[in-house]
């Protein structure tokens, strides 16, 4: 009885790393050519290698409650009200990571590797430096479908691409920017219905034998409870934006990806297919501990430290040109996200083309608190035209309730160019 129960809570803890490396990871007729164009890059795509990512989700997802055991009562925790963020890379065959959950009541940084036939994964409030619990992703996965990560991700983004309609495919390439030269940029809207079905019917499907029955069925009925509900595609409702980008070979060098699940998860990732140096290399862990090890300690993760929410701009800094466009315009949106937190209403208004808008902005923003943690890749951003958006990702507080648990939401800013100079024309 000891054994299967410590084997759920390991399929759940797997399951849950599985799910979001699988999400981090990767009309006209010339609306069905570019509809094309994608489907034949992602097919070529045998298996992904260099490449560098990072990442922000909200989970909720209702697991089945335990209060027995205090791993499986946190793990609950995270995946209701957390916050899940990661970076890491891909060098040939194997996958490095840096996973970060947080919850109201906790936080847990897990750094993990994952070979051809091996997972490792470390808890600092348990592992001393460098020692890692292993065991053998084989044996785990073998009576399943799933070969690797890595195809399964590309096969996800397929079956979201084909079940798009090609009206939803758009050019987005800038002829005029030197960096851009003979690549294509193509930017997809998905539905919020389409993306719940792609969840349901192909992700979580695949993942049946390595998710605990009680887990896979609640995940079904609340992704079927979504479906069922007449606002899915409604204009309230956020669709989805994946936007690739392909050199003149049609391979695909960029992936961007702003998914948002079920109006609670908003995942906003950005990853770069790129040539890593040849001394860029996963080390397998050289300390290691069985994977029953790990369950013996499982009761000192009560002791993880106590996570509070605080306000401010927790943005990764950019690395734009100094003086480029795009440094201007994250100059401009950090401007107004610092007149947020600190309701300076006169920088505020100076960062807005139209006073009239930005009393609305202000109104809007007023009696939270805000922690601000993403703002979609600007490179990509066409800016030769009269306008474009750009989203922000963030936590907030009702200031009246600050013992809330903090809600993940995000603005749009709709920016222009004002005499030589970047401003918000409206913000929502």
């Amino acid at each position: 009885m000891r054994k299967n129960r410590q084997n759920i809570l390991f399929l759940t803890l797997f399951s849950t790393f599985i799910l979001f490396i699988l999400f981090i990871s990767g009309c006209t007729s010339q609306n069905e050519a570019l509809k094309n164009e994608v489907e034949t890059s992602l097919k070529q795509e045998s298996n992904f290698s260099n490449v560098t990512f990072s990442g922000n989700t909200k989970l909720h997802l209702q697991l089945p409650s335990n209060e027995s055991n205090p791993f499986y009562s946190l793990l609950q925790s995270f995946s209701q009200n957390g916050q899940l963020s990661w970076d890491g890379k891909i060098v040939d065959d194997s996958i490095e990571i840096s996973a970060l959950f947080e919850s109201n009541q906790s936080s847990l940084n897990v750094p993990i590797i994952i070979t051809n036939d091996k997972l490792f994964f470390s808890i600092p409030s348990i592992n001393p430096e460098n020692e890692f619990f292993e065991a053998d992703k084989n044996e785990l996965l073998k009576n399943t479908d799933l070969n690797y990560e890595q195809s399964m991700y590309t096969q996800f983004l397929l079956e979201l691409v084909k079940i798009t309609d090609a009206k939803m495919f758009k050019d987005k390439s800038v002829e005029s920017k030197e960096e851009l030269e003979e690549q294509k940029i193509i930017e997809i809207e998905v539905s919020q219905q389409n993306l719940m079905l792609v969840v349901k019917e192909f992700l979580i499907a695949e993942m049946k034998e390595i998710i605990p029955n009680d887990i896979h069925t609640n995940l079904e009925a609340t992704l079927n409870s979504y479906l069922s509900l007449e606002n899915t595609d409604s204009e309230e409702t956020q669709s989805s934006v994946i936007t690739f980008v392909m050199n003149a070979n049609g391979e695909i060098t960029d992936q961007d990806l702003k998914l948002n699940l079920m109006d609670q998860a908003l995942t906003i990732h950005h990853q770069m297919i790129s040539n890593l140096n040849s001394d860029s290399k996963i080390k397998t862990p050289e300390k290691t501990l069985p994977l029953f090890d790990f369950f013996t300690y499982l009761n000192e993760l009560e002791q993880l430290p106590q996570f509070t929410f605080e306000p401010g701009i927790f943005i990764p800094e950019s690395h734009y040109i100094d003086q480029s466009p795009e440094q201007k315009i994250m100059t401009l949106i950090n401007n107004n996200l610092k007149a947020i937190n600190e309701k300076n209403k006169d920088q505020f208004f100076s960062t807005f083309s139209s006073e009239k808008n930005a009393e609305k902005g202000w109104e809007l923003i007023q009696n939270k608190i805000y922690r601000f943690i993403q703002v979609e890749d600007l490179q990509f951003k066409n800016k030769s035209g009269n306008s474009f958006n750009v989203g922000i990702l963030y936590e907030s507080l009702d200031e009246t309730n600050p013992d809330q648990k903090p809600l993940m939401s995000g603005f749009t800013f709709t920016i222009n160019k004002v005499d030589s100079e970047w401003k918000i024309q409206k913000m929502k």
